[in-house]
Parts: structure tokens; sequence; C-alpha cells
């Protein structure tokens, strides 16, 4: 499952990003959005085990709300795709 992670993280850009959470009525402004998309590309696999400690270090970069909808986004489909820690 990680490999293919990692191959869809290696393709995906900011504007994937962007849609998805937009899609998902997440609307993040341009410095929300570069800083998740870093932290994606650069820690998806911290993001997929350590989801406390993930949040706890990008909460600090998103406004409130936004960062309340990304974290239930998250559990979301972390619940869908049954990904363990």
């Amino acid at each position: 499952m990680i490999n293919i992670i990692k191959m869809y993280i290696d393709k995906i850009n900011i504007n994937d990003v962007n849609m998805f959470l937009c899609s998902n009525n997440i609307n993040l402004n341009n410095k929300e959005l570069n800083f998740i998309y870093d932290y994606l590309k650069n820690n998806y696999e911290l993001i997929l085990q350590e989801d406390l400690k993930t949040f706890k270090e990008i909460k600090n970069n998103l406004k409130e709300d936004n960062y309340n909808k990304l974290y239930e986004l998250y559990k979301k489909y972390k619940s869908i795709y049954k990904i363990k820690k």
C-alpha cells in the first residue's frame, strides 16, 4: 500500500491538492496551501503513521476552521482505507 501511495505522491501537484481540498469544502489561502503541499510531499509516511504528532505540527500553519476540516477529512479517509499506525 505504501508503494502505491508513494507513486501517487510523486505525481501529485499543488493544483491537485487544492482541487481535492476544495471539493471537500476546505479552502486554503496560498500560504496554507503551499504549506500543506510541501508537508504532504515530504512527510506522507509520517502522516500515515503518526497522525497526532503530524497534526500538531500542521495546526500552527492553518486557520483553525481549515485545520478542523482537514483533520476530519483525514480521519474519514483513514477509516475508509483502514490505514493503521
